[in-house]
């Protein structure tokens, strides 16, 4: 079979659920066609999807090699190396993805996420602020950068972010608590 007819029934053969016939075939279709991107790049999301993660992260990084200008495939590597437990790893992939598209707010999420995960909260909420002034907007975007302010105590950009619509009101009753405890209560009034 050509890899082209093997990849498109192994994408069929995944949208039908099932899953061990379509990773036979994707894998067949990269065996045959190993330069194409579609092909390495969907056999990782499927090996992701079914847990196998060190084979996930082979194509997605064989993807990033294919593509260097391909957001996707350095957001999906990211992905994997943050489940992966390997933080500083999954920020430097997702770092070049946000290059490359900056208003994608799951990858500045992931991103900001794997940061604050390795320990630099300051690089984390910098790249929340950098990739919401180049206009991703998320719920979960706006939430982790006001976390993440309060957490390093940055209080007047904590209160500017508080300002953020779509931030869970869970965060900003917490931040107010913490300003309660930091005796700013006009400031947790303003937040709450």
């Amino acid at each position: 079979m050509e890899p082209e007819e093997a990849y498109a029934q192994g994408m069929a053969a995944w949208e039908k659920g099932e899953l061990d016939t379509a990773q036979s075939l994707l894998e067949q279709a990269v065996d045959g066609a190993p330069e194409e991107l579609k092909h390495v790049g969907n056999l990782g999301n499927l090996y992701h999807q079914r847990g196998h993660r060190a084979q996930a992260l082979s194509c997605h990084q064989r993807a990033s090699e294919l593509a260097p200008n391909h957001p996707g495939a350095h957001r999906n590597q990211g992905r994997v190396l943050m489940e992966m437990g390997r933080f500083q790893e999954a920020s430097q992939a997702l770092a070049k993805s946000l290059a490359l598209e900056p208003s994608h707010s799951e990858c500045a999420t992931l991103c900001a996420q794997s940061l604050a995960s390795s320990g630099e909260f300051q690089q984390a909420w910098k790249c929340c602020e950098q990739s919401i002034g180049d206009g991703a907007a998320s719920p979960e975007l706006h939430t982790l950068y006001l976390e993440l302010l309060f957490k390093c105590k940055e209080l007047d950009k904590t209160l500017q972010a508080a300002q953020l619509p779509d931030v869970e009101p869970a965060m900003l009753h917490r931040v107010g608590i913490g300003l309660l405890k930091l005796n700013r209560s006009v400031d947790a009034a303003q937040v709450m």
